[in-house]
């Protein structure tokens, strides 16, 4: 699928419900609030990536060999900061300066406040349209991005970028993004499938989703409904958009559910292979890791589930519900 596919899939969609918006604004604009509401919460939200940690300190390890003894970072989509800490953790003074960029004004001043002053001064900040111009002219030896690439509406502009800010020998961490071999794997989708019909079941018993069902918890409003009711008011949507719709326009590149079929647009996650070949042409892969062999995080709480995911993970170590990449540049393009 190509970056004009997508943008005609979603504009179809958008046509559909009177929404005569360009798609790359309209997707901007539900992003940024989308992750306004999302930004107090996203941490706790999204503990999984915290179980990244042990990932990304592995590969910064085996890879920042191939970097400068000091070089300056990018952080590109940063979100609340996670792949920065874990950058500056890992590097300390080696790193020269740290830039951190993100679209939303929100996630970015969650990643300032953890990165501290003391980090803060050897790192920038940059944000939205005002940001992407000052890398206009920046290089990096080291180019990060976590949980990032499948917000992308364009995914080649976003490679193009990385490619162009990216010194020769450079090197790109791409972590916790679908991978696109898991939803080809049966076994797998079908054993993430029946653990999520056992949380159903089992949050059935548990008074927060009776109080939700009878609506007595007045206090808690899900990330789309908060979203969605914003766009209302600003008059970006004439009127509510299907269950879903919200969290896949912020999604973009993520498969509906467990089924790549159901696919509304987007690629069907993604894979080492298909980077190389298809965007960044002039870097190798080196390394390829997955995780999360059944496709809910919350299962390693569970004994018993937890011991399931072991023995996929044994028998599948590649297909993982998520993945990080690392790519290196190469020092001159081929012919």
């Amino acid at each position: 699928m190509t970056p004009d596919d997508t943008k005609q899939q979603i504009a179809a969609f958008l046509e559909a419900h009177d929404i005569p918006t360009p798609v790359e604004a309209f997707v901007a604009e539900a992003s940024n609030i989308y992750h306004k509401h999302e930004a107090a919460i996203y941490d706790a939200r999204h503990d999984g990536i915290a179980d990244m940690r042990a990932v990304w300190l592995n590969l910064l390890e085996r890879f920042g060999t191939a970097l400068p003894a000091r070089f300056t970072a990018l952080d590109f989509g940063c979100g609340t900061g996670f792949a920065s800490l874990l950058a500056l953790d890992a590097f300390g003074e080696r790193i020269k300066r740290l830039d951190c960029y993100d679209l939303s004004p929100e996630m970015l001043a969650a990643c300032r406040e953890k990165i501290g002053a003391e980090n803060g001064r050897k790192t920038r900040f940059l944000c939205g349209e005002e940001g992407l111009a000052e890398l206009e002219t920046a290089r990096y030896s080291l180019a990060v991005t976590n949980a990032a690439l499948h917000h992308m509406l364009d995914l080649e502009a976003t490679f193009h970028l990385i490619d162009r800010v990216l010194e020769p020998g450079g090197v790109y961490i791409a972590g916790h993004e679908p991978n696109a071999r898991f939803y080809k794997n049966a076994a797998l989708v079908r054993a993430s499938k029946r653990f999520s019909a056992y949380k159903r079941l089992k949050r059935r018993f548990t008074r927060e989703f009776w109080a939700r069902k009878l609506g007595r918890s007045e206090t808690w409003v899900s990330v789309e409904n908060r979203t969605a009711r914003e766009m209302l008011e600003r008059g970006l949507i004439p009127k509510p958009l299907p269950a879903g719709a919200i969290p896949k326009l912020v999604d973009i590149h993520v498969p509906i559910g467990f089924d790549a079929d159901r696919q509304r647009w987007g690629v069907n996650g993604f894979s080492g292979e298909m980077i190389v070949t298809r965007y960044l042409t002039n870097f190798e892969l080196l390394g390829f890791l997955s995780y999360g062999h059944i496709k809910d995080n919350t299962v390693r709480r569970d004994p018993i589930w937890r011991r399931v995911e072991a023995r996929l993970a044994h028998r599948h170590p590649h297909d993982g519900a998520d993945c990080a990449m690392v790519f290196q540049k190469k020092t001159h393009r081929p012919d």
